[in-house]
């Protein structure tokens, strides 16, 4: 890695580079239009066993652009063959960071924001209105170039995203959306959204609706007048297949095959002229993450994988290799243990309470590896890990002094037994029964491939099976865990993330509660259905909550009034506890340095941004080695 002399403001340090990599990729342009070279991560085997090879270059898979290298390479296990491109159908979709921008860039150590392919141009609370417009220069990959992204573009983002539910969808009317210029929209705020949470709301988001793509159930769903016609478009929207892709981000699509997606730099994005490499591959490799990083380099065909939390004996050996560069940044998130919230044991919240207190977070955390701590008090509060690895209590910033002494630590194995003996289960010859005779039992479902998650589900299938309930871990082919098994609520127990990736609270609620028509369907429960004890009586009689009433009131709470809001609903979390969170991670990003340049020092802030492979080569912090 080379570390960089300049400051850490972005945009200095990506601008000072400019001319350099510029020249370099003038210099090299003869030798990229000659056709597709022969690089690392170009080849591979072809259904009928023949190696997939580029037509032109040098024979030593340099590239032919005065480069070490001419492509790089992320990692995959699926098919690319297999991919459909409506992002918004979870069977098998396909939307790659290189190929569409992002909304925005946050950068998590410092909460500085910035703009990207979307910029807030006015934000009035008080008046219940937001003005956002699209990157100008931004256009599409449908020509030489494409038509530009537009106003109307922006406003199928958002439409889409009310049609399926998403967590952003609580804070607008979409019905009432204004295309109020070539590039401008106008937002109507579903009440006085409190600023903060509007913005991280456009985190992890990338401008990926084209309307001449989604137009029909853009329109379908502003016309919608009934729940059920506003249902018919969410299920269309969501079983819709795509065969060809698009985009409009710094690479454009060219191929794919079993083992290989290729993409190309788009010459027109804003942003091409910081990129001094001309493809970018999406390879398909082993299901072994670990076995994929250690072979990375020196000569491996992949070029980084995004995030993997590796074993300690994993990590000992990649240090030694002096062409793999790791860094960390905070996960923002960490494992939990879903509940089928519908189902005849674990729809009981005392018997969930049980299970809580049954599970030794701390004993799965050794296990998990160094990257991981237990999550302190269950209630959906992102906080409890530092760059170091450290266990802090950062996350008591969300709540009151008060409510941070009130919420439960689910740390006491025997008042989980007495809950259970208390809702009519008994034990005999060490083993948990039912009031029905049967023996308790909570099979765990959890992705295959995702080795670095087993032991933890394993540990804590362990620790139920030593207390006397009938626990297996069940692994689930992970291209069918998420749309065929824990987003249709069909499981006992599950295995996921508790957060989506934002630190305000109110994301985790809306992960956890949000409904989706009258449900939060992957738990199976109604929000209007929940109960929970008094604040601060963990053990005190069950009463009904407004769930929608608290979501309202974190999201229209002014900042001086949110920490109370706050509180007031991570007690209904910390006490339902439709997912138990176990872990808060941190994440391990990893790349090769023996052909590319990564500019920032490894503690300089710009690597506090998720992802920082998908940012630096836009901001020109990253390019490939001259030959």
């Amino acid at each position: 890695m080379t570390s960089s002399n300049h400051s850490s403001d972005d945009s200095s340090r990506a601008s000072s580079g400019i001319d350099r990599r510029e020249l370099m990729r003038r210099a090299g342009m003869a030798g990229a239009g000659a056709g597709m070279v022969s690089i690392a991560g170009c080849g591979g085997q072809n259904d009928d066993g023949t190696t997939t090879q580029g037509t032109t270059g040098s024979s030593d898979g340099s590239g032919g652009s005065g480069v070490a290298d001419d492509s790089f390479a992320n990692y995959v296990t699926a098919n690319p063959t297999n991919w459909q491109f409506n992002h918004f159908n979870f069977t098998q979709p396909f939307s790659h960071p290189m190929q569409t921008d992002m909304l925005q860039r946050w950068v998590i150590s410092t909460n500085e924001f910035s703009d990207y392919a979307v910029s807030i141009d006015e934000f009035d609370s008080q008046n219940e209105r937001a003005v956002l417009s699209v990157r100008d220069g931004l256009t599409w990959h449908n020509g030489d170039p494409g038509d530009p992204v537009t106003g109307e573009d922006l406003m199928a983002w958002f439409v889409c995203h009310a049609a399926v539910n998403s967590t952003v969808a609580g804070l607008y009317n979409a019905s009432d959306i204004e295309v109020t210029g070539e590039r401008q929209i106008e937002l109507p705020l579903d009440g006085s959204v409190n600023e903060s949470i509007f913005r991280q709301s456009l985190n992890n988001f990338w401008l990926n609706v084209p309307y001449h793509r989604y137009g029909e159930y853009v329109e379908r769903f502003m016309d919608a007048t009934s729940d059920e016609e506003r249902n018919s478009v969410r299920t269309d929207l969501r079983s819709a297949s795509f065969e060809e892709p698009f985009g409009n981000g710094p690479f454009k699509f060219v191929s794919r095959s079993s083992n290989r997606l290729r993409m190309e730099l788009y010459e027109h994005h804003p942003d091409a002229d910081q990129i001094n490499f001309d493809y970018w591959d999406v390879i398909r490799a082993s299901t072994d993450t670990a076995s994929v990083v250690l072979g990375m380099a020196p000569e491996g065909d992949i070029d980084m994988v995004r995030n993997f939390t590796p074993p300690q004996s994993v990590l000992n050996q990649a240090k030694q290799n002096d062409g793999l560069l790791t860094n960390q940044l905070p996960a923002l998130w960490g494992q939990a243990l879903p509940f089928n919230c519908g189902h005849e044991d674990f729809g009981n919240i005392r018997v969930r309470q049980a299970i809580a207190e049954l599970i030794d977070r701390d004993l799965v955390s050794r296990n998990y590896g160094e990257f991981g701590v237990p999550v302190q008090a269950p209630s959906g509060l992102v906080g409890n890990i530092n760059g170091q690895n450290e266990q802090t209590d950062r996350w008591t910033r969300w709540v009151t002094d008060e409510g941070e002494e009130q919420l439960h630590r689910y740390q006491n194995p025997e008042r989980g037994r007495r809950l259970l003996r208390e809702e009519g289960y008994t034990k005999q010859g060490g083993k948990w029964m039912r009031p029905d005779g049967t023996q308790l039992s909570m099979p765990i479902k959890v992705p295959a491939g995702y080795t670095d998650w087993h032991p933890i589900y394993q540990t804590i299938s362990s620790l139920l099976t030593d207390e006397g309930i009938d626990s297996e871990v069940k692994m689930i082919d992970a291209t069918s865990y998420y749309p065929n098994h824990y987003l249709e609520g069909n499981y006992v127990a599950a295995s996921t993330g508790w957060t989506l990736g934002r630190d305000n609270p109110w994301y985790t609620f809306g992960q956890w509660f949000r409904p989706l028509a009258d449900k939060v369907y992957k738990m199976n429960f109604k929000p209007t259905e929940v109960k929970v004890p008094p604040i601060g009586e963990p053990d005190g009689e069950l009463q009904s909550v407004d769930v929608l009433q608290l979501f309202q009131n974190v999201r229209n709470a002014s900042e001086e009034n949110l920490q109370e809001a706050i509180t007031e609903f991570a007690w209904v979390a910390n006490q339902f506890i439709p997912m138990l969170p176990i872990l808060e991670i941190n994440d391990t990003a990893w790349m090769t340095s023996d052909d590319w340049n990564w500019e920032p020092a490894k503690d300089d802030a710009a690597w506090q941004s998720k992802w920082p492979q998908w940012w630096f080569p836009r901001m020109g912090l990253m390019n490939a080695k001259s030959n």
